[in-house]
C-alpha cells in the first residue's frame, strides 16, 4: 500500500502497489487503510520529506 497524508496525519490517497495477487485481500487491505485515517503527523526526515515503510503482515485463522 501506498498511502498520501497531510500534514495532520489525514489520509488523502491509498493504492495497493503491490498485489497479494487475491482482489478480495487487496480490496481489504484498501478499505483498512481507508478506515484508519487520521494517522499520526508525518515526521520530516533530513531532506524534509516524510516517507516511511510499514510492513504488513495477514494472517488468516479459521474460525
Amino acid at each position: 500500500m501506498e498511502l498520501y497524508l497531510l500534514g495532520s496525519g489525514a489520509l488523502t490517497r491509498a493504492r495497493v502497489i503491490r498485489s497479494t495477487g487475491i482482489e478480495q485481500i487487496d480490496s481489504a487491505a484498501y478499505r483498512a487503510a481507508l478506515s484508519a485515517s487520521p494517522y499520526p503527523e508525518p515526521t520530516p526526515d533530513q531532506s524534509g520529506k516524510s516517507r516511511f515503510e510499514v510492513k504488513l503482515v495477514f494472517a488468516p485463522s479459521r474460525l
